[in-house]
């Protein structure tokens, strides 16, 4: 018994359905003798836990949509997608058929008129809603500035494009959905044009040019110098200056160290101004970083560079 549990479990992050019993010829009772003898731990209806399995997030996400037989949606799916939110307190669960289903401790389910780009996807072993309908449905259960940071992620890792989300955008607003808002007002106010960005690093100091009105910068500006071709973050043209927003993860090892000084010096001597700045000085010190870049436009008129 306790390897067929296993075997299940091993399957679904440590969760059992009364139907593998069933269909490894067990009879019910060998269910309820399971939970009997502390091997298992009721979750919801139909739906355990083996006892030495600690529970987990993603744990309660599936065993929210085993038990409906729904996907992961909303910010449960955004979740699943990688994207930093708190998607499983509680679940949610989109649910396409319209009879209703007992409700669910610390299940929120959802079941849409609208079906369009409904499909499952899996995450993790997980039936989840695609990345654009997740990034559709996020904004009928959060603010527009949750649903602005997942959709940041989905964009930087290529799940969805903004051509995709505009789309979709209006596919379902003929529909007359609700709780589209959210994700309009992101869209309108996308600082990058339909380039997509590396990180949302890049995202942030777009918002940050556009917000503190500094000089128009070209985003991903390319550079050829003697032969070699650089790709700025951003680059005031008429100015000369290099904007470069510089992620830990990327710029932390002593060979990226030494790349970028090198990278530093060819523009330098081409007449470009590089100007680096941190995660944290664009999150935290937007202002500060607007400050330096508008001092060192003011040292630097287009007319000195015969621009």
């Amino acid at each position: 018994m306790l390897d067929l549990l296993t075997a299940a479990a091993a399957r679904r992050h440590g969760l059992v359905c009364r139907v593998d019993l069933a269909a490894a010829g067990r009879s019910r009772s060998s269910w309820y003798r399971a939970h009997r003898s502390g091997l298992l731990v009721p979750v919801h209806a139909g739906v355990s836990r083996l006892a030495s399995v600690a529970p987990s997030p993603a744990q309660a996400i599936h065993a929210a949509v085993l038990a409906t037989g729904g996907l992961a949606s909303h910010l449960s799916a955004a979740w699943l997608w990688g994207a930093e939110v708190r998607g499983f307190d509680p679940v949610d669960v989109t649910v396409a058929r319209r009879e209703r289903s007992p409700r669910l401790v610390g299940v929120r389910i959802h079941r849409p008129v609208d079906l369009a780009d409904l499909r499952a996807m899996s995450r993790a072993g997980i039936a989840t809603t695609s990345p654009l309908r997740t990034a559709l449905d996020l904004g009928a259960v959060c603010p527009a500035t949750t649903v602005a940071a997942v959709v940041e992620h989905l964009v930087v890792h290529r799940y969805v494009s903004l051509r995709m989300l505009r789309a979709g955008l209006d596919r379902h607003r003929r529909r007359g959905r609700s709780g589209l808002g959210a994700l309009r007002l992101v869209l309108d106010g996308w600082a990058l044009a339909d380039k997509p960005p590396d990180s949302t690093l890049e995202v942030a100091m777009a918002r940050l040019l556009r917000d503190h009105r500094l000089p128009r910068a070209v985003f991903h500006h390319v550079v050829v110098v003697d032969g070699r071709r650089f790709e700025l973050d951003f680059g005031l043209v008429r100015h000369r200056i290099a904007l470069e927003v510089d992620g830990w993860a990327y710029h932390a090892s002593r060979q990226a160290f030494e790349a970028d000084r090198q990278r530093d010096a060819y523009l330098a001597g081409a007449g470009w101004v590089v100007l680096r700045f941190t995660w944290r000085q664009i999150r935290f010190e937007p202002g500060w970083v607007a400050d330096q870049i508008r001092a060192v436009v003011a040292a630097r008129p287009a007319a000195i560079l015969g621009a």
